[in-house]
């Protein structure tokens, strides 16, 4: 009696484990700096049913970096079934934006994890808008710092838009730059480099992506009633 009690939780605890959707995160240090995925982890769990969360980040990320085999090997070796990819800040982080160079590196990335998990649906998330430094000289020849808003994350935002569009079938995009690209820096949720945000920041864009996410038609299996 005590073999079939056990066989039957296996069996329960496998079917458990098959239904579950694991769900992985990548980016950049938004993604490497814990509060963000942690959030996000932590909504979906209570949004999603039998999700199961993962998430790697990079500090200085673009979709380059993630077009190197090691990094590659990382998403393979999860087998995610949804890939939430939190990508373009640092690729529009320049004065002058290459969108040939980012549309390269970025349809570069997509094949590979393509090719490799087939059934795997991509999430992309764009930026949000940060800003630049640059000095200038008084007409007392001192230098002062000023900051110029980076309008390069728009542009990058409709770039991955296009991309999205161009590959229904496995693509979904989250365009935070478009619904809240400037909340951030008009609340004061943004930390003083002007590109990394506060704590609070971090825990309000966790708390807006899942919300887009779990909206997304057809993204999910199953969703918690709320």
């Amino acid at each position: 009696m005590k073999r079939v009690i056990t066989y039957i939780i296996i069996c329960v605890a496998w079917a458990i484990g098959a239904r579950a959707e694991s769900v992985m995160m990548i980016g950049d240090s938004h993604v490497a700096g814990k509060t963000y995925p942690h959030t996000v982890d932590s909504l979906l769990s209570c949004r999603v049913d039998s999700c199961r969360f993962n998430y790697f980040g990079i500090n200085g990320a673009s979709f380059a970096t993630f077009c190197k085999p090691e990094n590659l090997d990382s998403i393979y070796a999860y087998r995610p079934d949804i890939l939430l990819v939190h990508l373009g800040t640092n690729d529009s982080y320049c004065r002058r934006f290459n969108q040939e160079t980012f549309l390269q590196n970025l349809t570069t990335f997509y094949q590979s994890v393509h090719d490799s998990l087939p059934e795997v649906k991509m999430v992309f998330v764009t930026p949000f808008v940060n800003k630049f430094k640059r000095t200038i000289r008084t007409k007392k020849k001192r230098r002062r710092t000023v900051w110029d808003v980076n309008q390069n994350t728009r542009t990058c935002s409709e770039l991955i838009g296009r991309f999205c569009d161009e590959h229904p079938s496995d693509t979904r995009l989250v365009d935070h730059n478009a619904t809240h690209g400037m909340e951030f820096l008009s609340n004061g949720l943004i930390f003083r480099d002007f590109v990394h945000l506060t704590v609070p920041g971090y825990i309000l864009l966790g708390t807006q992506v899942v919300e887009e996410l779990i909206n997304l038609p057809n993204l999910f299996s199953v969703t918690a009633e709320q």
